[in-house]
């Protein structure tokens, strides 16, 4: 390439997740974070969106690296899948690098690659860049903005962060360091847009321990508690109240088990593991003696508090008395789902508390004044906004721009942009392709069936087998026929529709080619169903010759 850098974005510019950026320079280029996004009604059963991997890979030798912020999912959840294919160095703090292993181990690499520990004191000397790592407060501990030095200047990356003056753990934003960074001289700064919307200051994570203290203390009966499972500081906060308030916890849901389990292990919970039982043993302890964190803040269909909503949880069973406190955000697009969770619990007699009902929670993303106050540490001369929908990124850009920020510019995913004699270029555009993982397999949307999966969804399917023969000269046809998820008010479909099928194929001549004739099978199914119930099912054939 060119002297100077450049930078493009396959994921995270104009929408939620699948954060990765990749810093390009003439000595090599660099991966800032690789994560993962959970897929759209549009695309059932997917389990992930990850990163274009291949397209990644298509750097050759020139990818030099993967430089890790912080541990979550939606910034570390896609490395693996690169890693699979590529054995490169990972550098990040101890509790991503810690969850990086236990997927590594999952996908049979572990021990196969480079995995280096930041801390707060770390800067990195790597080919055309050196990389130091800023502590910010986040909803996660260990977590790191960059400031990436570069023959154009100094890049400082956010990543995710907010401004918490409390911070449960202590580790506090280094203020002082972004202003000495800011008075050297910003060339470029890429800030997180995701509460770019919300005005004021995030709520602390102490004030939020506040509000569940005066929700618990004085409740006779059980405490459910649903929250991210990567929020170990609020499971600090919930730990105290229970010891303060006499209860056992319990840890339901495998993702807070394992966050618990990892952050233990790298040092950074707190916990006294005394105060925990086990689910199984639940039912030993009295009610008023309990509180129970679990997964499901997004009524996600096997979750924990999800499945207890429905009465088949087989360890928790939603009684009269319960309180559910709700700590955690509605992810847009959850609502109905979330809504609909809140309505069964509160049919099975729990009080639910959620939303600005209480302050039970707080977001782990900047809001204007906390924005506002970063471009005054940082002063950079020129600002992309990243992480956010479009509408973020541009709220964004207009507070660059009364801070007086010189250059601002708005950039999604797919586009070059490059820094240059202190100017921020936009370049050529790349075409990136959503791909996905579900179970053990990944691939695009082609390999992984979406459009057939989402027909399926919608209109149901329809598995027929046809049987012909041709007997003097006259073509026979039978046909057995089965469908699922297609609409059968009267109860006839099955019937009525095979008998179409068998007459209508029998009137075909006997010599018709056999692709033609499946064809014509299909076809006819499809009529049928439009012409009864007004769907047009997936078709599955198998035609044998008599």
């Amino acid at each position: 390439m060119e002297n100077g850098i450049r930078m493009i974005a396959l994921g995270g510019l104009g929408h939620i997740g699948l954060n990765a950026m990749v810093l390009d320079t003439p000595e090599g280029a660099y991966l800032l974070d690789c994560g993962v996004e959970f897929p759209d009604p549009n695309e059932p059963g997917v389990d992930q969106v990850i990163p274009d991997v291949t397209w990644l890979l298509g750097l050759g030798e020139h990818l030099k690296a993967v430089i890790l912020t912080h541990g979550h999912e939606d910034h570390i959840g896609g490395v693996a899948h690169l890693l699979k294919q590529r054995r490169l160095p990972v550098y990040g703090p101890r509790l991503a690098i810690a969850l990086l292993e236990e997927k590594l181990d999952e996908h049979g690499i572990h021990g196969e690659v480079q995995l280096q520990i930041v801390e707060k004191t770390t800067t990195l000397s790597l080919e055309g860049i050196s990389v130091e790592f800023l502590r910010v407060t986040h909803s996660i501990p260990d977590c790191f903005s960059l400031a990436i030095r570069t023959a154009e200047g100094t890049v400082i990356h956010t990543g995710d962060w907010k401004w918490d003056e409390e911070p449960v753990d202590g580790e506090e934003v280094d203020i002082d360091r972004f202003t000495m960074l800011g008075d050297e001289g910003v060339a470029l700064l890429l800030g997180d847009s995701t509460n770019a919307e919300v005005p004021g200051r995030t709520r602390s994570e102490k004030a939020v321990g506040e509000g569940l203290r005066d929700a618990i203390v004085g409740h006779d009966g059980r405490v459910i508690v649903a929250m991210f499972s990567s929020n170990i500081h609020r499971m600090h906060i919930l730990a105290d109240l229970a010891e303060e308030t006499g209860r056992h916890m319990v840890l339901l849901g495998r993702g807070l088990e394992r966050m618990a389990r990892v952050s233990r292990r790298v040092g950074l919970n707190r916990t006294d593991s005394s105060l925990f039982i086990t689910p199984r043993n639940m039912g030993l302890i009295p009610p008023s003696k309990l509180l129970v964190c679990c997964t499901g803040t997004q009524g996600e269909p096997f979750s924990a508090l999800y499945r207890a909503s429905l009465g088949i949880h087989p360890l928790l069973e939603v009684q009269e008395g319960d309180l559910v406190l709700h700590s955690a955000r509605k992810i847009p697009g959850n609502e109905g789902r979330i809504y609909d969770m809140f309505a069964q619990l509160t049919r099975l007699g729990a009080h639910v508390v959620h939303g600005k009902a209480a302050p039970i929670h707080a977001s782990g993303h900047a809001t204007q004044d906390e924005l506002r106050a970063m471009f005054e540490w940082v002063r950079p001369q020129a600002f992309v906004p990243v992480h956010g929908e479009t509408s973020f990124l541009q709220t964004h850009a207009s507070i660059a721009r009364e801070a007086g920020v010189p250059e601002v510019k708005v950039i999604e995913n797919g586009r070059w942009f490059s820094l240059r004699n202190g100017q921020v270029q936009v370049g050529d555009e790349e075409t990136f392709r959503r791909l996905y993982y579900d179970g053990a397999q990944s691939g695009n949307s082609t390999t992984m069936g979406i459009k057939e999966r989402w027909k399926i969804a919608h209109t149901g399917v329809v598995a027929i087998q046809v049987t012909r023969k041709t007997v003097e000269g006259k073509l026979q046809v039978t046909v057995h026929l089965q469908s699922q998820g297609v609409p059968d008010v009267k109860g006839r479909f099955e019937k009525d529709c095979r008998q179409f099928v068998e007459q209508e194929l029998q009137r075909l001549p006997s010599y018709t080619p056999r692709a033609d004739f499946e064809d014509a099978a299909k076809m006819l199914v499809r009529r049928f169903a439009k012409q009864s119930v007004g769907k047009k099912p997936a078709v599955l054939l198998h035609c044998t010759e008599g």
